[in-house]
């Protein structure tokens, strides 16, 4: 949640950073808290979210087989 700015690649140390300013705050922060926080804001954000009909028909993803791929392990994804 803290990062140096030196750690970042240099294309990026101008404008990429950590949550936190020091890392005593970074240390002392209630993550569970800051995670509430994020999902809150996301919902908030995404509260009037209307997909458009042309991408809800255009789906292909309910009704199929998804596989989720990692580092050579499989995983099915359940139907909801």
């Amino acid at each position: 949640m803290y990062v140096e700015q030196e750690q970042f690649p240099k294309e990026l140390q101008e404008i990429a950073g950590g949550i936190y300013e020091d890392e005593q705050s970074s240390r002392t922060a209630d993550r569970n808290r800051l995670a509430a926080q994020i999902v809150n804001y996301l919902l908030e954000e995404t509260r009037e979210l209307k997909l458009s009909e042309e991408y809800v028909e255009h789906n292909i993803v309910p009704g199929n087989e998804i596989t989720i791929t990692d580092n050579k392990k499989a995983a099915e994804v359940p139907e909801h």
